[in-house]
């Protein structure tokens, strides 16, 4: 299993290129997962289509997955500041980046922090910042873990929030994926402080009057209704030159409801900004 010491932690990656090698040295690609996930999200329909034409980076950031799991030391700019030091690790100059969620606020701050690393930004269902509403959801998961423990939130987590994360049409499609996620999660539990830790790296993560400071090529990402799409729409307006990809009748997560159409177009805009 890879893993790579970095910034006083044991971060576990994996890297996938299924490239022609007699074609040149594949771009890098890296996926960052969001919120209590892990790197084998992307797994499951975005690593064996983006690995035929990149080399694709995923890792499980800090406090999640098989990478180590502090009690304390959680920030979005340490989680962009691992990335960085991942790639260096993997002697990669330059990257494309795609965050889901949480993920996506990391991207935003390794594209603050690390400008000349970024090839292309990709930002799916992800915020500047923690939105009002969410501020109140993410409180709700901190006190309930502190009264009774993350395995006992996750356990009803999908049944307490089906309704943000997955889209009506996702749920008579596949309804047995939110009982499956519910046990990957609940399979991988991270301790208490580390949910806790991140959730507040979430609510304290603001980097909304930078966004015209991102030079990368940018596209955005959400469904295309309610607070997500008019907060999406006002970061891509924000940031300089990038782009705006709303597709209809999708919840939180795009890139598992409608997977060929998100593949198909994050591809189409990777492509438009090669070298």
């Amino acid at each position: 299993m890879p893993f790579a010491h970095l910034n006083g932690l044991e971060l576990y990656y994996e890297v996938t290129d299924f490239t022609r090698p007699w074609e040149g040295q594949a771009e890098a690609l890296v996926f960052l997962h969001g919120l209590h996930g892990h790197l084998g999200w992307w797994n499951w329909f975005q690593v064996p289509f983006f690995s035929q034409y990149y080399r694709v980076i995923t890792l499980d950031l800090r406090g999640h997955g098989r990478s180590f799991k502090p009690a304390n030391d959680y920030s979005i700019e340490l989680m962009a500041s691992d990335v960085r030091q991942l790639l260096r690790h993997l002697n990669v100059e330059r990257a494309h980046i795609v965050g889901a969620s949480m993920g996506g606020m990391v991207g935003l701050q390794f594209s603050l922090d690390y400008e000349a690393v970024v090839r292309s930004l990709v930002l799916v269902d992800s915020y500047p910042f923690t939105p009002r509403a969410i501020q109140g959801a993410i409180q709700k998961w901190i006190e309930d873990t502190r009264a009774k423990g993350y395995a006992q939130v996750m356990a009803t987590f999908n049944e307490d929030y089906a309704e943000a994360l997955f889209s009506p049409g996702f749920w008579k499609r596949c309804p047995e994926f939110p009982a499956y996620e519910t046990q990957l999660v609940l399979s991988n539990l991270m301790p208490d402080a580390a949910f806790i830790g991140a959730c507040q790296a979430i609510e304290s993560f603001n980097v909304f009057e930078r966004l015209g400071e991102i030079t990368a090529p940018a596209l955005v990402v959400t469904s295309n209704e309610g607070m997500a799409y008019e907060e999406g729409l006002r970061m891509q307006q924000a940031i300089p030159g990038s782009q705006l990809w709303a597709p209809a009748d999708v919840g939180h997560s795009v890139q598992v409801e409608i997977p060929e159409q998100f593949n198909q177009q994050v591809l189409a805009f990777l492509r438009s900004n090669r070298p």
